[in-house]
């Protein structure tokens, strides 16, 4: 069974190891602990840096938003967007024949580019 705690000695130990170029997957071997427990002892920015991961993962998975810092998006902004995303996309002016048989959008660049025509 794994112990629950690095003594000084083999803090040591694993200090000793890591300057040798092992891994701390390597060093959790050796000296009968988890990577995870041997990385958070030697270095001391890394248990602060896996709980902010942590954290904004939890974030993520509640609330939809990879931000690292919550923020609320105003639904005014995205409408904005929306609609300007929406203004690019040319009128449809096809007749119903046109519609039902698929003819090409007139004035669309991107019929262009999915039949390989230059226009």
């Amino acid at each position: 069974m794994k112990q629950k705690h690095i003594t000084p000695e083999l803090l040591e130990e694993a200090k000793r190891l890591r300057l040798k170029g092992m891994s701390y997957r390597e060093i959790g071997d050796a000296i009968g602990f988890s990577s995870t427990t041997v990385h958070r002892a030697l270095d001391d920015g890394y248990a602060r840096r896996r709980r902010e991961q942590i954290n904004l993962a939890r974030r993520f998975r509640d609330t939809g938003m990879p931000s690292s810092s919550p923020r609320r998006v105003e639904p005014v902004s995205i409408k904005a967007d929306v609609e300007a995303r929406l203004a690019e996309i040319p009128t449809d002016t096809r007749d119903l024949t046109g519609l039902i048989l698929g003819d090409p959008i007139p004035n669309d660049p991107r019929r262009y580019w999915l039949t390989g025509a230059s226009a």
